[in-house]
């Protein structure tokens, strides 16, 4: 689930290169293989928030064995969301089995809403729209998580309108609350700001420990430096970041909804927009894996492109210098978690 926040709330990285954090261990095959942005948060930790240690355990998973007299649940995610740790806590609490099933990220969304809510006890997702407009889900009662301190949520969760327009706080309410306040839709286990990782050495820009804004997303399309920039291949980010340039800048209208929910008309200008830029090469490539993107910055065959957290600190990792820039008019926020699918019987909740 992606929006947008104010510019203030950037995680921008203020040390140098060689004291960057969160640097992955000898040995854990960051750049051996592809993998995706959960799977690099999960090698790479503190780069997102973790709202409990088992969102299983905290949330479904003790209603479902109070329901039901099973010795086993059943889980959907993509391999890196539900990690051994938690599993084995679970099981050490209750005795029970978690029988986890991993599948691609976005193959993983389309057999959650392709099965109607069937055949899993307890499912992740990175992209819950369709799910909650199908009526999919079963609410959590957050007054039922044992683990649920609101004291200890990312301010965004406990008051969106401090940090996003009217648009985007009823978006990020319809997609998180099935009951504001007081229902999830799903229990939000991991989110971060997404953002520019860039070359210093090349890019004539420097961070400051957070303390101002210091380039644009627009950057990003600098004839400078053509051939040497990066962008997601996934059409909601970048079509979203491009618009939401486009808009701050005012070379579109205001968007009607959000830059999530583009129209079409809005589509067409973010198209319109982006069309002659790449055809003259601008972009080296449109990347989706990490390694990728991390050898390409590492070799500075990119010196800037549109990424996660963990692309910068696997470039610092490797020598070369990184910053993960407080963007004007950004950054991106995103989050994922766990839900209930809709034959739970939220009845029973109170009960169990």
């Amino acid at each position: 689930m992606r929006l947008l926040s104010r510019p203030d709330e950037q995680d921008s990285l203020s040390e140098i290169p060689e004291e960057a954090e969160a640097k992955p261990e000898a040995g854990s095959g960051i750049l051996d293989e592809k993998i995706t942005r959960r799977q690099a948060i999960s090698r790479m930790g503190g780069l997102a928030a973790v709202v409990v240690v088992a969102a299983v355990a905290g949330a479904g998973g003790y209603y479902l064995l109070q329901q039901q007299s099973k010795t086993t649940l059943t889980y959907w995610g993509d391999g890196v969301d539900l990690g051994q740790t938690a599993i084995n806590e679970f099981n050490s609490e209750t005795g029970i089995g978690i029988d986890p099933t991993a599948i691609d990220f976005f193959t993983l969304q389309q057999k959650l809403v392709a099965t109607g809510g069937s055949g899993f006890d307890i499912a992740f997702t990175g992209r819950i729209r369709d799910i909650v407009k199908a009526g999919y889900i079963s609410p959590i009662d957050v007054t039922l998580l044992p683990r649920w301190k609101a004291s200890d949520l990312e301010p965004l969760i406990n008051n969106p309108g401090s940090f996003l327009g009217p648009n985007y706080v009823t978006r990020f309410n319809y997609l998180l609350w099935a009951t504001l306040g007081s229902k999830l839709n799903a229990l939000n286990n991991i989110w971060n700001y997404d953002s520019v990782s860039y070359n210093p050495n090349v890019l004539p820009f420097q961070e400051s420990g957070g303390q101002s804004t210091t380039l644009s997303y627009k950057e990003l399309f600098n004839p400078s430096w053509k051939g040497k920039v990066a962008l997601q291949d996934e059409g909601l980010t970048t079509f979203s970041e491009t618009a939401n340039m486009l808009e701050a800048t005012k070379q579109i209208p205001a968007v009607a909804d959000t830059v999530t929910n583009l129209t079409q008309d809005e589509l067409t200008a973010v198209v319109n927009y982006l069309s002659p830029i790449i055809k003259t090469g601008q972009a080296k490539t449109f990347w989706s894996d990490l390694g990728t993107i991390i050898t390409l910055m590492s070799t500075s065959e990119v010196v800037a492109a549109s990424t996660w957290q963990p692309v910068c600190y696997g470039t610092r990792d490797n020598g070369t210098p990184c910053y993960y820039a407080r963007l004007e008019n950004g950054p991106f926020f995103w989050w994922n978690g766990d839900f209930l699918p809709s034959h739970y019987d939220t009845s029973k909740q109170a009960a169990d």
